[in-house]
């Protein structure tokens, strides 16, 4: 490609999972999952990122260079190992602040991709059954679509998950690379996706996007689902503040501005 094409790269994290499994006993945390990406441009976008992800940690964890803490929302909830700090109330309002600063001044595009496990589990005419892969189709093909909007290239960047899950999402990516998808054309895929490869790392290598995907996937998805009156609330105070900022980071259709398909996007 032309060194003066902008490159980007797309994070992925999931809130929920593609079980199909007891989708009735829990209707938001099972029965619906959310694949977030966050897309960054590479390059100083991506380093003031990695930097500001950092500069909060040093200030309100303890902190080891050789050993970092990795944000992750249920540890954080929890106020698990490094988090632990986050018992004290001071400490725990002035993270939350920060955060939401580091998110409001992120140079990020959001995709919040979620899937009703339920209904979409009937569809039986559908060619994607696996619920992740079903999402991963629906954000490359609007990634893709971004992409060429701004005449420019990208690859992707998931969180790994397991051997066998890897191995059939990279699968799953590089068919969606060969042959596109319903509504993103091979060439089209081909032109914008720098790799027919997808880069699947844990979040244990203190990958700043996949941090930030992590953040925001579970409130995303609680936005998306209140979009489409699925829910009536965020579920607290921090994700209400969290949103508020994240939300001027959703992808948008680019004349109109609609967030709802582009950004919040609800498969069923």
């Amino acid at each position: 490609m032309p060194p003066e094409y902008d490159r980007y790269r797309l994070y992925i994290d999931e809130a929920g999972d593609h079980a199909r499994s007891r989708l009735e006993t829990d209707p938001v945390g099972r029965r619906y999952m959310c694949l977030l990406g966050v897309m960054v441009r590479m390059g100083e976008d991506y380093a003031r990122l990695k930097f500001s992800v950092e500069q909060v940690k040093q200030a309100y964890l303890p902190y080891d260079p050789d050993a970092p803490p990795i944000l992750h929302r249920e540890d954080i909830v929890h106020r698990r190992g490094p988090f632990h700090v986050l018992r004290d109330d001071d400490v725990r309002t002035a993270f939350d602040d920060a955060l939401i600063e580091l998110v409001e001044a992120a140079r990020i595009i959001i995709f919040g991709v979620v899937i009703d496990k339920f209904t979409h589990g009937g569809r039986g005419h559908r060619h994607l059954t696996h619920a992740y892969h079903y999402c991963l189709a629906a954000m490359l093909e609007r990634y893709c679509g971004l992409l060429g909007f701004l005449g420019a290239v990208g690859d992707v960047l998931v969180e790994a998950r397991g051997k066998r899950e890897d191995r059939t999402l990279e699968e799953e990516f590089r068919s969606i690379w060969n042959n596109g998808t319903f509504y993103l054309s091979s060439s089209q895929a081909q032109t914008t996706l720098t790799s027919r490869e997808l880069k699947v790392k844990p979040k244990m290598l203190n990958i700043a996007g996949l941090q930030i995907a992590d953040i925001l996937a579970h409130p995303v998805k609680r936005d998306v689902l209140r979009e489409w009156e699925r829910i009536d609330s965020l579920g607290g105070a921090f994700a209400e503040r969290l949103i508020a900022v994240a939300t001027a980071k959703y992808n948008r259709q680019r004349y109109d501005g609609r967030i709802r398909g582009y950004g919040r996007i609800l498969l069923t």
